[in-house]
């Protein structure tokens, strides 16, 4: 009943809030629709612990640089992830989806945002990681970049994406990683959700100058292979056995933010 309480809510709420936003988008920079988002975050995490009596922690804060360009890469489990992203990473932009841009009112908000399009369905995104790096270094803005490039089931495997090696190689950009438990609470590709508490964890930079197959493995190791104990530590204070092996998948494609 607690689940059925808090999606009527917020998905209710969110459709409303979008709209309401929209009236940041005259104002001169994007800064006003990530204040929104930090307010509408807030207001999320209320209802989570409130009606589902989920919490959220977020660990090691001290390591976000204190300014840009640097590149985050998260673990992306949950509606949750991005709005606690856009809330907690100072004015980030991130990769979108072409199709994001389509959807009436959001996607006016993602141009406003400057978030950049990509269009993973041609494999030709690559060709214009050079602007991006360049982009990044005029705005100063750190960059979202999700590995995995969609939503994950908890425990779930599929290759990485290869979009933040690109964009870093051959650059001084920094990328830092996140591990995350919040699909064992609120998944993206179930309904019921569990009480408990989601934590988001940053690490310290990556270390720089690796080559591709080392990049990418470091980076699952961080973003995956963490996310995999958090989740298995709260699996075990809820007393829940881990029955199956987690589900994985060879899929692999452009990079995508969503």
């Amino acid at each position: 009943m607690r689940t059925i309480i808090f999606k009527l809510t917020f998905y209710t709420l969110l459709p409303l809030w979008v709209i309401s936003m929209l009236a940041a988008v005259p104002a001169k920079t994007y800064r006003p629709i990530y204040h929104g988002i930090r307010h509408w975050t807030d207001f999320v995490r209320w209802l989570l612990k409130k009606i589902v009596r989920i919490d959220i922690e977020v660990r090691g804060l001290e390591n976000l640089p204190a300014e840009g360009p640097y590149i985050v890469c998260p673990r992306h489990e949950s509606t949750i992830d991005a709005f606690l992203a856009a809330s907690i990473i100072p004015y980030p932009t991130g990769l979108g989806k072409r199709e994001l841009f389509y959807i009436p009112a959001f996607g006016t908000l993602l141009r406003k945002m400057e978030i950049l399009k990509i269009d993973r369905g041609k494999g030709t995104a690559h060709e214009n990681l050079p602007d991006i790096g360049e982009l990044l270094r005029q705005s100063k803005r750190p960059l979202l970049v999700y590995p995995e490039g969609t939503r994950v089931k908890s425990l779930q495997q599929i290759k990485l994406r290869s979009g933040a090696f690109h964009i870093q190689d051959g650059t001084d950009f920094r990328v830092i990683t996140s591990a995350t438990n919040a699909g064992y609470f609120w998944s993206a590709r179930e309904f019921w959700m569990r009480p408990g508490k989601i934590i988001l964890e940053y690490h310290p930079p990556m270390p720089q100058g690796l080559d591709k197959d080392a990049f990418q493995a470091e980076l699952g190791r961080r973003v995956v292979g963490r996310s995999f104990e958090l989740t298995k530590e709260a699996m075990a204070a809820a007393g829940e056995e881990l029955r199956e092996k987690p589900a994985t998948s060879t899929d692999d494609g452009p990079i995508s933010g969503s």
